[in-house]
């Protein structure tokens, strides 16, 4: 089962990328493959070098929404055209407007998705 995760990452070592890194050591193996989604910005990621050991892969793929909305989702049309039928399951973290279009994008590819947040706002 191969599992798309957009928005978990970033460059500080906070509660999601906690959550990421010990998500990934207790579910990753032979039947379950985690890649993950961030934005096209070269800073490195918070336990980017143990994901990438876990055999994870991290596309730094997109716009962001607030500086190009369009550019974000052409790029995320983009990415999903190229890994059709790849991933069965997308998971969407810091759910907000913006980050929606992840899980739109990835239901008109035909899969399943995950919406993980904390705040109501």
């Amino acid at each position: 089962m191969n599992i798309i995760e957009y928005g978990a990452l970033t460059k500080s070592y906070g509660g999601i990328e906690s959550y990421i890194r010990n998500q990934i050591n207790e579910l990753s193996g032979e039947n379950i493959h985690f890649d993950f989604l961030v934005p096209n910005e070269p800073e490195k990621l918070a336990y980017e070098d143990f994901l990438t050991r876990k055999g994870c892969n991290i596309y730094r793929t997109y716009r962001r929404w607030h500086d190009a909305p369009i550019g974000h989702l052409i790029d995320l049309y983009k990415f999903f055209k190229i890994h059709r039928g790849k991933y069965c399951i997308a998971v969407g973290n810091y759910l907000d407007f913006q980050n929606i279009n992840f899980l739109i994008m990835a239901k008109i590819f035909g899969m399943k998705t995950v919406a993980h947040a904390h705040s109501s706002g």
